[in-house]
């Protein structure tokens, strides 16, 4: 019983987000573009990163 505790706390917090929407559905609605928005961005700028280590330092897997 004590391993499903991980999809009990994902349950849970999926039917708190979904009653939060319910009630507050303007704020919610901008929280999560605002959440994915951020998301984006991070993915964006790990892949910024990247480019920058494997071109400009020279690092990073080099074909033979």
């Amino acid at each position: 019983m004590s391993s499903y505790w991980p999809h009990i706390t994902l349950l849970c917090l999926v039917a708190a987000l979904w009653l939060l929407e319910l009630r507050f559905y303007k704020i919610m609605h901008r929280l999560e573009e605002n959440f994915l928005v951020l998301i984006i961005v991070s993915i964006m700028a790990v892949s910024f990163g990247q480019v920058i280590a494997r071109y400009g330092f020279n690092t990073g897997c080099q074909p033979h």
